[in-house]
């Protein structure tokens, strides 16, 4: 178990990401079950290192149904559904944290809508962000190639 995709993912977050990810997930947003709650409250109280004894699949699947028979499917439902919350997490995270690359996103996104004066917009915008930035990175030549016409 530790070598699943949630822990590998979940091994990288800090004390505060966890935390954040822990709301993130009983939010109403993530769409969750109660289950599925206590399945992530059973894996995070081994964070950071997540001790493999505490992954034991009956183990986990027992904390979330005490009394019923150990389904590994079902088990394993659980755990993709928390895998593929973790991924959107890391993902809104990145965009709620560089505001560059939301700028960059809203500019594809509204190009792809056939909204291009929207799009110019906020590629200028864009443009006027990264020209600020003495650091010259992806987004800065993706923006550039935009731009060209």
């Amino acid at each position: 178990m530790n070598n699943s995709k949630l822990i590998k993912i979940l091994s990288t977050f800090s004390k505060k990401e966890l935390k954040q990810f822990e709301i993130y997930a009983t939010d109403k947003y993530g769409g969750q079950q109660d289950t599925t709650i206590h399945l992530l409250d059973c894996i995070l109280k081994g964070a950071p290192h997540f001790a493999s004894q505490q992954l034991e699949p009956e183990r986990l699947f027992h904390f979330m149904f005490p009394n019923r028979q150990f389904k590994a499917q079902l088990l394993y439902n659980h755990l993709s559904y928390l895998t593929r919350l973790a991924e959107k997490f890391l993902v809104e995270t990145h965009f709620t944290n560089s505001k560059m690359s939301w700028q960059l996103q809203l500019a594809i996104e509204l190009r792809a809508r056939g909204l291009a004066e929207l799009s110019q917009q906020a590629i200028l915008k864009l443009t006027w962000m990264l020209n600020k930035e003495e650091q010259r990175d992806d987004a800065f030549f993706f923006t550039q190639y935009l731009e060209t016409p």
